[in-house]
């Protein structure tokens, strides 16, 4: 799964809420998180910040993020989940801007990428209702979607913002032009 975030900022929103951004500021060693919070204060970390302010700069999600690895996570978190947790710190450490976050995640191989989902799941089944969420999502993925975008379905769009507007200026031409067409075969 290729992990694309619209921007960094939103990186950092998302791994908030989502579970996923459990760093330390500072040189604390990532695996010297604490493994036997209470399921409580772990949970009640990540409601604070979930309410807490700005959480769309990295200044903010590293001060978060301290509090997260302060507490540490339960006894009982999977050992995937446990691995993802401390990767992130690790990645939050090195991250100078935001703009390394979403390089790190961008192409989706980092370390702490393949652990994301044992982590979300783990927060969302045990922190649910902290969190305000409902207790009947899903905590797995179907095995029957389809893999593949239905045909016709443009394929050739731009991502890159810039690229999109031209693409976007085209397509409005041409679309300028064909109704121009239908109005004149209409006369």
């Amino acid at each position: 799964m290729r992990l694309t975030p619209r921007s960094s900022l939103s990186l950092a929103t998302l791994a908030l809420v989502a579970g996923t951004l459990t760093a330390c500021g500072g040189s604390s060693d990532p695996e010297a998180a604490p493994d036997d919070a209470s399921t409580d204060d772990f949970c009640a970390v990540y409601k604070d910040i979930s309410t807490d302010g700005d959480q769309n700069d990295l200044d903010a999600a590293k001060k978060a993020a301290d509090r997260l690895a302060e507490v540490g996570t339960p006894e009982d978190m999977p050992d995937d989940a446990r691995k993802a947790f401390e990767d992130m710190i690790s990645l939050v450490q090195g991250a100078d801007s935001e703009k390394d976050l979403e390089e790190a995640f961008a192409d989706g191989s980092t370390d702490a990428g393949s652990g994301l989902g044992a982590l979300g799941n783990y927060l969302f089944t045990t922190c649910a209702d902290e969190l305000g969420l409902p207790s009947d999502l899903p905590t797995t993925i179907p095995s029957d979607l389809p893999s593949d975008l239905a045909s016709g379905l443009p394929s050739d769009m731009p991502t890159d913002p810039e690229a999109m507007q031209s693409y976007l200026d085209e397509q409005e031409k041409e679309l300028d032009d064909m109704l121009a067409s239908m109005s004149a075969d209409a006369s």
